[in-house]
């Protein structure tokens, strides 16, 4: 008899077992989403969503949280049969600062799936300390409290450039509010608000940051691009003396110029505030100009793109010659800049041909060999500026001449030239004018030497000029004619 009962006992627990253990393998819960989270609620009122699953059994949901859901958060249905299921979730208005969260559990068969429910607070203040940060430009910064309260505010720090906090009520929010003004300082500033109201149950301490409007910016220089052509790993030292960098927005117009005389390192870190008028948060498209080794001769700028193109062109002619000064380079990049940290790379290269020219005169020629003024000037689609140019003179665009150049006692000159350009050369000599032109041969980097040779007009007729496009030094011949 025992042994019977023992038998059948051990077979209905077989029978169970099995049966929970089918159960378990039939059961599959398939979730749309196991996460969903409310937007702020700006209109007031419930909001609702929805959740869609997949169950092969019957099912039925439970909520939970730290609080009490069911006071809050309303499931539809909260049981059903297996199949495709939405559940409608109605989530009532949040008046509180703090976030919230629900856990809606949902039970089928021996299967357990959460769908977690996140609700912002109202965007009110809360008790406690508060941080804001803020953007560099001018705004209004509007604070929302909870209505119904008789508000109090100091403030604590940052009252020589916050504006006096303004008060208002609302049917949702009473508001706080202060007219921020643009950080024209090279740090960021902060400002501390106290709030309370007048039965000692709410007190709030509200920290305003606002960032400076300086950019920061990290320049290096990947490569410099020697007069050979060739492109260097990096820079040497001895290539580069100084640096002016210069930034200017999409119209042109100066944001910032920073000095630089110091020699080369693998980067350079520098502030800058960008000009009144301009400062704001992003700045698209900035065409920032970095030019080697003619600091001291940009020192001051404040124009606009195109005169401190002429500017650096001419800085850079100017420098040929002047005692140990290093070659000219100059880089240009275009790149999106915002407050705060900016990196900013820039190839460095040779801008400038050199060129070398002697005024000869024709053997046979009786007149007068004393020059009485040089005149040296060209033309090409950057415009064209000598070393004898002043900073400030208008880069001609059209066939036009430079100032004129003292003659020197072996009559020999030399500069720098812009590739593509054509030089022009005018001499006045025993009281006539004459005239020659360089062919548009320069490149860049190269070095070119002409000997510019007066003639008289029949000596001129019979003559051509015997320039040649070779560069590096080879001397090209180039008659000047009477006028």
């Amino acid at each position: 008899m025992n042994a019977r009962m023992f038998l059948l006992g051990g077979l209905f627990f077989l029978s169970t077992a099995c049966q929970k253990s089918i159960d378990e393998v039939l059961t599959e819960v398939t979730l749309e989403t196991q996460e969903i989270v409310l937007p702020e609620n700006t209109g007031g009122g419930e909001q609702l969503t929805t959740a869609s699953f997949t169950t092969t059994a019957p099912w039925r949901i439970e909520l939970s949280d730290s609080k009490s859901v069911g006071d809050w958060v309303h499931v539809s249905p909260l049981s059903g049969e297996a199949g495709t299921v939405t559940l409608t979730i109605a989530v009532d208005e949040n008046r509180t600062p703090t976030e919230r969260k629900a856990n809606i559990r949902l039970l089928s068969g021996s299967e357990e799936r959460n769908i977690v429910v996140t609700q912002p607070g109202d965007g009110s203040l809360p008790a406690g300390e508060s941080i804001y940060r803020t953007g560099v430009v001018q705004d209004t910064l509007v604070i929302r409290l909870p209505v119904g309260r008789t508000y109090r505010t100091d403030v604590e720090q940052g009252d020589d450039w916050l504006g006096a906090p303004r008060l208002s009520s609302g049917e949702r929010f009473d508001s706080l509010s202060f007219v921020l003004p643009t950080n024209r300082s090279m740090e960021e500033r902060v400002a501390t608000v106290r709030v309370s109201d007048a039965n000692g149950d709410y007190t709030a301490l509200l920290t305003i940051v606002q960032p400076s409007a300086a950019l920061d910016i990290t320049l290096s220089l990947p490569h410099v691009e020697l007069p050979t052509g060739g492109v260097g790993g990096e820079a040497p030292e001895e290539l580069v003396d100084s640096l002016f960098v210069a930034g200017f927005d999409a119209e042109g117009r100066l944001l910032f110029t920073q000095d630089l005389p110091q020699t080369y390192r693998e980067a350079y870190a520098f502030r800058v505030l960008p000009t009144e008028l301009l400062l704001r948060d992003y700045y698209p498209s900035v065409r920032i100009y970095v030019v080697a080794n003619s600091s001291s001769a940009l020192t001051g700028f404040s124009g606009n793109e195109q005169e401190f193109v002429n500017r650096k062109d001419t800085a850079i002619s100017r420098l040929f010659g002047a005692g140990n000064i290093q070659p000219p380079l100059s880089g240009m990049t275009i790149q999106d800049l915002t407050f705060g940290p900016n990196r900013v790379a820039v190839g460095l290269s040779h801008v400038t041909a050199q060129v070398t020219f002697k005024v000869l005169f024709d053997s046979t020629w009786t007149a007068s060999r004393t020059l009485e003024q040089v005149n040296i000037g060209g033309f090409s689609t950057w415009g064209y500026l000598f070393a004898t140019a002043s900073d400030t003179q208008t880069s001609p665009i059209e066939r036009t001449f430079s100032p004129a150049v003292e003659p020197t006692p072996d009559n020999q000159y030399r500069f720098f030239a812009y590739e593509n350009s054509q030089l022009v050369l005018t001499v006045r000599a025993g009281g006539r004018y004459y005239q020659g032109s360089a062919p548009n041969v320069l490149k860049r980097g190269y070095k070119y030497s002409f000997n510019m040779r007066l003639a008289d007009a029949a000596a001129a007729a019979a003559s051509s000029a015997q320039a040649s496009t070779v560069p590096n030094g080879a001397v090209q011949e180039i008659v000047l004619r009477p006028l």
